[in-house]
């Protein structure tokens, strides 16, 4: 076997359950603590947007927040796809005194995720690269 290019990538564990994971898990975990993206002490109201959410019928509805540890790259994919939106979206008013500048930034890596699994990601395939060069540059700052 030619090692690597013998070796198929598996865009669910590598963008969901290593990227995906290790985003929400930096954003919420207590070592964390005294960032400012830290929203650890938020997950009850992160719960509460969940618990709102309207779910497509073909997706299991996610495991709590709380019980991140155990979840599967599925439930990391489904988080991405259908729950990140509106837990962004409201956290932006929820935390003023936050810059929006880490929810932008992961904000990126949805789009550009979203962007890898559409029917046109063929044709967006330089805006997919552009997207992931921006979260990228911005990761260690």
């Amino acid at each position: 076997m030619n090692i690597p290019s013998g070796i198929l990538l598996d865009s669910l564990h590598l963008l969901f359950e290593n990227c995906a994971k290790s985003l929400i898990t930096k954003l919420t975990d207590s070592s964390s603590f005294r960032c400012s993206f830290y929203l650890g002490r938020h997950i009850t109201h992160f719960e509460n947007i969940l618990g709102d959410c309207l779910i497509p019928h073909f997706i299991q509805p996610p495991r709590s927040l709380k019980e991140r540890a155990f979840w599967k790259a599925r439930d990391f994919q489904n988080y991405v796809f259908y729950f990140c939106v509106p837990s962004l979206y409201v956290s932006l008013f929820y935390k003023q005194n936050v810059s929006d500048e880490y929810a932008f930034h992961f904000l990126t890596f949805v789009i550009a995720t979203k962007y890898c699994y559409s029917p046109l990601a063929r044709l967006t395939k330089d805006k997919i690269k552009c997207l992931f060069s921006y979260f990228h540059s911005r990761l260690f700052e």
